[in-house]
């Protein structure tokens, strides 16, 4: 088996976006200064793990998923009613998510619902 990553080289940019995007997060406000520190340097040492700012996705084949559904039967689920904004949201969310090759276009009995949540402030 051939396998392969896919990252992107770090610029300038990204390591401001990512000082950005550290600055956004709902970090617990019980931990200490310490541990605070910690774990904001563990993030920057891992930051090529993850998406942020205008940094895409990376790509893998070395892990691939596979769902055994035994003999279950499909189940598939009724659309839900979404406002028009809720709808407009989810499609631009899933346009995103079929660019970035994170998800792919699928014909399946298995379906569910997208459920939107909303965070906190927002």
């Amino acid at each position: 088996m051939v396998s392969s990553v896919v990252s992107h080289a770090e610029t300038d940019r990204d390591a401001e976006e990512f000082q950005q995007a550290l600055t956004e997060l709902d970090i617990n406000p019980e931990l200490t200064v310490d541990q605070r520190e910690r774990l904001l340097d563990v993030l920057w040492q891992n930051r090529r793990a993850f998406a942020y700012g205008s940094r895409p996705l990376g790509r893998t084949n070395i892990a691939t998923m596979r769902i055994d559904t035994g003999n279950a039967p499909p189940i598939s689920t009724p659309p839900f009613r979404v406002s028009p904004e809720g709808r407009r949201f989810i499609e631009e969310e899933v346009a995103k998510l079929l660019a970035n090759d994170v998800i792919e276009e699928s014909d399946s009995p298995w379906a569910t619902n997208v459920v939107l949540i909303k965070q906190r402030g927002k």
